[in-house]
């Protein structure tokens, strides 16, 4: 027989597999694609997952620095400009804002309304009201003030601290 040396070391490696499966009384797992050719005790199978997550981790990590690095080398001057333009934007807000640009205030009235004035001039003008504002209502600013007077998106102006009163009260967010 030319085989029964194989067939002897098939037969130890069945018993073998037999007594292990036995003697741990444990549990088959597996990892990834790979799995154990026998039966491991839950100690075995934590060690085996968190050394995966482990594993997985790392490479995410590794994955992720290369993308960055592929990311600032090829597409640097497209990268520069778009943080350029950002930033201008940025810039270019918190212009507005220095300037009362943009700004959200409540109206707060004494007599119930608050007038809209087409140019800013002196509160008791009434040839150019062209709008009232409500107790309550809130405007944003469309342009830089001028003094105490907001142009706001009324489609005018109205003077927001006049007489020791605050009629235009800045919302702050």
């Amino acid at each position: 027989m030319k085989n029964a040396p194989r067939i002897r070391h098939i037969i130890a490696t069945i018993l073998l597999f037999l007594c292990f499966i036995t003697a741990t009384d444990g549990f088959l797992i597996s990892h990834g694609s790979r799995a154990h050719p026998h039966k491991c005790p839950p100690s075995c199978v934590e060690r085996c997952a968190a050394s995966k997550r482990r594993r997985s981790a790392a490479r995410m990590v590794q994955d992720g620095k290369q993308q960055q690095q592929d990311l600032c080398s090829t597409n640097t001057t497209q990268g520069d400009a778009v943080i350029s333009e950002m930033y201008q934007s940025l810039q270019n807000r918190q212009d507005e804002l220095e300037r009362n640009v943009g700004r959200r205030y409540i109206t707060r009235t004494q007599k119930g309304f608050l007038n809209v004035h087409q140019e800013p001039s002196d509160p008791f003008d009434t040839h150019n009201i062209i709008d009232q504002l409500a107790e309550g209502q809130i405007v944003e600013s469309i342009a830089p003030s001028r003094g105490a007077w907001i142009h706001h998106d009324r489609g005018g102006w109205s003077i927001s601290k006049f007489g020791g009163f605050t009629w235009l009260e800045l919302i702050e967010e």
